[in-house]
């Protein structure tokens, strides 16, 4: 059994080497990078943007195609794609969009949750009328039910690959003021540290993420490596400190399972739902090895101080007599 399993993982690796390495390196990057950002998520109490902001991003890459084939003459037998910066442009256009409406209805943080489902809805809804209303059925098609993991090409690796670099070092140059202020507002605001300044760099970061990884990888896969394993693992993890860490390990261990699942032939499930799955599994998995840490490590600090309690009460009773 545990061959058969080690030659298919190994059948699907030499398929990925050979075909799609380029969507491999992609998803690995943002695995890495989109849970480590999800925990600032969960932490600042606004997860449902980590929903919101890549369905706009997606939504204005589906407009690219929409406006492309109205506007630009197309073949209806063969119609070309808008081109890369075309996409990249409209997914940007569409995480700003999406921003300034949910700042401009978000004043009262206590709606903001509520205004970032209904951008969700919103983006979602008018992702799929843009690409229905357009002639580029396969490409609807790989969108919605299947995602583009697999059609990664070399440009966008490397778009994927230095966008989620220059944000990850982001993330580590300033990762004390980042979770200082999302995990303690109050103390932050008593050390001289504005939670307001920092939670908008979180939004800025959040947007480059989207806007630049979206085209390349699509909305869903954004979504989940934001939401699920800091969703998951926040009730588990023994310390702020390893919470990043843990979710970015969760992470890129999904999305290796997922990719291993899409290429094997005795699977070969569609991508996003094979990338969803797996990452919710690897997730769980992770928060329950962080629970069983923590009881052992718990056990271990009460017999340890139970034993310096008896070796202390031993010596006085020795002084006693």
């Amino acid at each position: 059994m545990f061959e058969t399993v080690l030659a298919a993982i190994q059948n699907a690796m030499t398929l990925v080497e050979d075909l799609f390495f380029d969507g491999f390196v992609a998803l690995m990057v943002v695995a890495l990078v989109g849970p480590v950002l999800g925990t600032l998520l969960v932490l600042r109490r606004m997860p449902l943007l980590g929903l919101a902001i890549p369905q706009a991003a997606g939504c204005g890459q589906a407009a690219s195609f929409f406006l492309f084939a109205t506007w630009v003459t197309v073949d209806p037998a063969q119609p070309e794609e808008p081109g890369p910066g075309m996409q990249l442009a409209a997914s940007l256009a569409g995480v700003f969009i999406g921003l300034l409406l949910l700042a401009l209805l978000g004043r009262d943080r206590r709606f903001s949750g509520v205004h970032a489902g209904v951008l969700f809805l919103a983006a979602l809804g008018l992702k799929e009328i843009f690409y229905l209303e357009s002639p580029y059925h396969q490409v609807f098609e790989e969108a919605i039910h299947h995602g583009r993991i697999l059609t990664v090409v070399e440009a966008g690796r490397w778009q994927a690959t230095w966008t989620g670099g220059v944000l990850f070092v982001v993330l580590l140059a300033f990762r004390r003021s980042l979770w200082t202020t999302a995990f303690d507002p109050d103390q932050s605001r008593l050390n001289g540290v504005s939670p307001a300044l920092w939670s908008f760099a979180t939004l800025m970061i959040l947007g480059a993420f989207c806007g630049l990884c979206v085209p390349v990888v699509g909305a869903e896969v954004i979504l989940t490596l934001l939401l699920v394993p800091a969703a998951i693992i926040r009730g588990a993890t023994p310390s702020v400190a390893l919470f990043g860490p843990l979710c970015a390990v969760a992470g890129v261990t999904g999305a290796y399972a997922s990719f291993v699942v899409a290429c094997a032939e005795e699977v070969n499930w569609p991508p996003a739902p094979a990338l969803i799955l797996c990452v919710i599994a690897s997730s769980v998995v992770t928060a329950m090895t962080a629970r069983i840490g923590r009881l052992f490590s718990s056990r271990a600090a009460f017999l340890m101080a139970s034993s310096e309690v008896a070796a202390s009460a031993g010596s006085s009773g020795n002084r006693d007599l």
